[in-house]
């Protein structure tokens, strides 16, 4: 069913995202950070997620306004580490994880 996909998938990404760290390849724990963070918006239906969508499409789609100051945060850090090619060390992963947990603790009381 499509529930166990979503499921299995938030499931993969929470595992992929520890072995990132274990390996110490943050920049990729990011990225999959904002993928998981993707599905939690998807899941609480704040966004429709589709593969061509873009960042600015969902941001669009977002229209609680704390929530949306949040995704842009998030984006802007996710955008500059990926695609910035910016190695980031423990100590800024550190912080860079923390804004994702406050925010998906933001959503799980939506």
């Amino acid at each position: 069913s499509q529930q166990f996909i979503k499921n299995h998938l938030y499931e993969d990404l929470t595992k992929l995202i520890s072995q990132a760290i274990e390996n110490k390849n943050y920049r990729l724990a990011v990225r999959y950070y904002y993928l998981q963070f993707l599905k939690q918006l998807e899941a609480k239906e704040f966004i429709v997620w589709e593969q061509q969508k873009t960042n600015e499409d969902y941001n669009s789609e977002i229209h609680e306004s704390t929530l949306k100051l949040s995704f842009k945060k998030l984006t802007r850090l996710y955008d500059f580490i990926w695609y910035g090619s910016f190695e980031i060390n423990e100590f800024e992963f550190t912080k860079v994880s923390s804004d994702f947990d406050s925010v998906t603790k933001q959503l799980n009381k939506k």
